[in-house]
């Protein structure tokens, strides 16, 4: 949910904030917040893929224990190598789709829990006449289960269907459309590694550990423009506004990059706080 879901979500947070607060210090205050969402990112995805790796490799190493050969051919392994390269494959491009997919799974899962909320779901549920049988107490809480969970099933469900069926509709129409997600690349890519003897002896492995890379900036950076971009919209904010929260991003990452790498020291300043409580501000708003 952190890896794939944050950025979305933390985009409407940082609009509100353009458009309900005033002065100059909103957007130093906006720009901490891009710092602790970045550094909660890559925190995220850094235990996704780390866990992936890990379980890939356990899998190939126990597959190849029971059945006496390795999961994958030699072949379809250095396939799977090529196909991940950002150099000569179409890595970029559809991970930049696959952006597109993150983004478009939230705007599904903010629909549905959005309609939820309009038709009154969970206080249905809540008042349903099976709770003559099952207890007024035990609809109540099935009522709220489903209000505080209905958004994030709509986007994990829709997610896991655009993923899966974009490939299929691609090849019905004769279109060559892959996806490119950096977790589910990143376990094809250690299933790869454990089917073959010498996998980080050549430079496939460096050029697909790039492709992995790639595909965080894009998967990331596409799903958190969009979002941004519709909740700016959507929440008319002023363009001079957005300008010069661009512009004050610029210049915080060209003078302290590492505050997008590393938490924030209290003592840097009474505008900043430490990295903790900004990641706690946002995942709260």
């Amino acid at each position: 949910m952190l890896a794939t879901k944050h950025p979305a979500m933390t985009a409407a947070t940082i609009a509100t904030i353009l458009r309900n607060e005033r002065g100059s210090g909103r957007f130093d205050e906006i720009v901490d917040r891009m710092a602790s969402i970045c550094r909660s990112q890559i925190a995220a995805a850094a235990g996704n893929v780390v866990m992936v790796g890990l379980g890939a490799l356990a899998f190939t190493n126990l597959w190849e224990l029971a059945f006496g050969h390795t999961f994958l051919d030699h072949d379809t392994a250095q396939r799977t190598y090529a196909s991940f390269s950002p150099l000569n494959s179409g890595t970029v491009f559809f991970a930049a789709l696959t952006g597109v997919i993150l983004w478009l799974s939230s705007v599904v899962g903010g629909w549905l829990d959005n309609w939820s909320a309009w038709r009154r779901i969970p206080q249905g549920i809540a008042d349903h006449s099976l709770g003559l049988r099952l207890g007024r107490n035990r609809m109540r809480a099935w009522g709220g289960t489903w209000r505080r969970h209905i958004g994030s099933w709509g986007a994990n469900i829709s997610l896991g269907l655009m993923l899966g069926m974009t490939p299929a509709i691609g090849h019905f129409f004769g279109a060559p459309l892959d996806v490119r997600h950096v977790t589910l690349s990143t376990g094809m890519l250690f299933t790869a590694c454990g089917s073959l003897d010498d996998w980080y002896s050549n430079g496939w492995f460096l050029l697909a550990g790039s492709g992995i890379f790639t595909m965080f900036v894009l998967n990331l950076g596409v799903s958190f423009t969009l979002s941004l971009w519709t909740a700016l919209r959507a929440l008319e904010v002023p363009v001079a506004d957005v300008r010069e929260m661009r512009r004050r991003l610029a210049r915080r990452m060209l003078t302290r990059p590492l505050d997008f790498l590393l938490p924030l020291r209290s003592a840097k300043g009474s505008g900043e706080s430490s990295g903790a409580a900004d990641a706690a501000r946002v995942n709260a708003a």
